[in-house]
């Protein structure tokens, strides 16, 4: 399988958290980012946690702070990924939290108008959401 996909995957995984000449190694395993013992050993290992990697998607941390392991690992498509990147704003309206992104498109909002109220205005994700445009 060393040409698939999901090898690819597990191989390039290894390389940001192993090695330092690698790219992004710095925000992988010079952060202190690690891949688990089970996974850091046998491509077996990581292929019967996660099965091969499905066509659009990439492997995702949950946890974006966490290391690479069973617990902590998804398939995930783009937006999946954009949305949990440590810098994404999100907001609880109604016991519901999701990125500011997501609730804009799922509420008609203009994203770029929250965004700026949000990091240019300092106001809450959840004012801004809820206050009408004028």
């Amino acid at each position: 399988m060393s040409k698939t996909p999901t090898y690819e995957t597990w191989v390039n995984m290894r390389n940001r958290c192993n090695r330092p000449e690698c790219r992004g190694y710095e925000r992988y395993g010079g952060a202190g980012i690690a891949v688990c013992d089970e996974w850091a050993s046998s491509f077996e290992n990581f292929l019967a946690d996660m099965g091969a990697k499905p066509p659009g998607t990439s492997l995702d941390r949950i946890d974006p702070k966490g290391n690479y392991s069973k617990r902590n690992c998804r398939w995930a498509s783009q937006e999946m990924q954009s949305n949990n990147r440590k810098s994404v704003k999100s907001a609880t309206l109604n016991g519901v939290t999701k990125p500011l992104a997501v609730w804009c498109r799922e509420l008609g909002l203009n994203h770029k108008t929250v965004r700026a109220r949000v990091y240019q205005l300092g106001w809450t994700p959840e004012r801004a959401l809820r206050t009408p445009v004028r």
